[in-house]
């Protein structure tokens, strides 16, 4: 099925600890992402595979709301998250590596098409990298 990806890496002068603490305080998010309104815990007290929230954020000027849910977490190392919405899975996967007195992030974004009609019209209206993978 057709698919896209994006990737970046910003290195954090702080341990990879305190990075995690903040990659994983959920009812922070609000205040340290950009655009989140809101989190709604659905399921789950901690950050543990299976946790699922709500969150309302401002896309392209516009309110959504998506439903997330951890898929996997090396406590330190690296956490997936994931979200369906229209046909399409969304995974966000951030991996911490340490180097020197700084603490790398990196994030792959990757959304797949789950059924023909998403193939169908993401043809039609996304983006190019949506046709080329």
């Amino acid at each position: 099925m057709t698919s896209c990806a994006v990737h970046a890496s910003h290195a954090v002068p702080a341990p990879a600890e305190d990075v995690w603490a903040v990659l994983t305080d959920l009812e922070s998010a609000k205040s340290t992402l950009p655009g989140v309104v809101d989190i709604e815990r659905l399921e789950g007290t901690a950050y543990d595979v299976g946790t699922r929230w709500r969150e309302p954020c401002i896309i392209f000027g516009k309110l959504a709301s998506e439903v997330m849910e951890v898929t996997a977490v090396d406590p330190l190392h690296a956490t997936t998250v994931r979200a369906v919405n229209r046909g399409v899975i969304y995974a966000t996967e951030f991996r911490l590596v340490t180097a020197d007195e700084l603490t790398v992030v990196t994030m792959l974004l990757t959304g797949r098409c789950r059924t023909r009609h998403c193939v169908l019209v993401s043809s039609m209206r996304s983006p190019p990298c949506w046709r080329q993978a």
